[in-house]
């Protein structure tokens, strides 16, 4: 076990070492990428969310050091729905034209469709790397959330052809019609994208325990409090095999565990659209 910690721990540090790793998939032998994720109130008008390794693997008693290796940060204005990620282990605000800004999570008016690009800074040109979706039939009702996620496979984010898929399926996701969680059907195949060229990721969706009269997923550890902000992904073509996981642990800190074909900015990008705003999302 110690042995897997320390490849880990050196991969994952060597593989963020430069910017543009951050935008690249995790390698096939990290089984899975632990990390927590730590919310401060800066009381500024400004929240902060560092992202640490965890050097511990859960479950075998090797637990993380007090020092857990930084990789990345996100800030967001309090009331805003853009998020900047950056490679500062600060609690200030920092603004998306800075330096050391790594990438940007915008969303639309009503919270249901984000859209994660990187910063010219980090990639020498700003694209859009994962499109991400919430379902607005869960409004008003206790249905737990459902999302989705169509992210590059690529081994960068310069996927011209790409960004067609991305903007079509904004522009059709802007109405709130009946078909408006009809999902990522057949997008291989468009603009010259093939299938393998994108990958598709849902939610895995949780079971209602009557003995609890609640909604249930089994976190293995992960995540020790309920909330509205657990979920994990699957790839649509695997159902069978988490790809990615956030789970509450404590008020302040968050589990973020996620694999190939995942890179570093993608898997925080999609964990963080669940803490901006969102109108049309229960």
């Amino acid at each position: 076990f110690v042995v897997v910690v320390v490849v880990v721990v050196v991969i994952v540090n060597l593989f963020v070492s430069q910017s543009m790793n951050y935008f690249i998939p995790i390698p096939d032998i990290v089984q899975m990428c632990h990390c927590r994720i730590k919310v401060r109130n800066n009381n500024n008008g400004c929240f902060s969310y560092l992202l640490y390794l965890e050097d511990g693997v859960p479950g075998t008693g090797q637990e993380a050091s007090a020092k857990a290796p930084f990789l990345m940060a996100a800030c967001v204005k309090d009331g805003s729905n853009e998020v900047v990620f950056h490679s500062l282990e600060t609690a200030q605000l920092i603004p998306k034209t800075h330096n050391s800004a790594i990438g940007v999570l915008g969303s639309s008016f009503w919270g249901l469709d984000f859209t994660a690009s990187s910063t010219a800074q980090a990639t020498g040109e700003a694209q859009e790397i994962t499109y991400i979706q919430y379902s607005s039939a869960q409004v008003f009702t206790s249905v737990p959330r459902e999302l989705q996620a169509l992210i590059t496979s690529f081994g960068s984010p310069a996927v011209t052809n790409a960004k067609a898929i991305f903007k079509s399926k904004k522009q059709a996701s802007l109405g709130l019609g009946a078909d408006r969680t009809g999902g990522f059907e057949a997008v291989g195949g468009q603009d010259g994208v093939d299938d393998e060229d994108l990958v598709h990721l849902e939610n895995l969706k949780p079971r209602w325990n009557e003995r609890i009269k609640a909604y249930t997923l089994n976190f293995k550890g992960r995540a020790k409090q309920p909330s509205k902000k657990n979920f994990q992904l699957v790839d649509a073509r695997e159902p069978e095999q988490s790809v990615m996981l956030l789970g509450r642990m404590s008020q302040s800190h968050y589990s973020l565990d996620f694999r190939h074909p995942l890179s570093l900015m993608q898997a925080f990008a999609i964990a963080m659209t669940n803490f901006v705003p969102k109108r049309m999302v229960a």
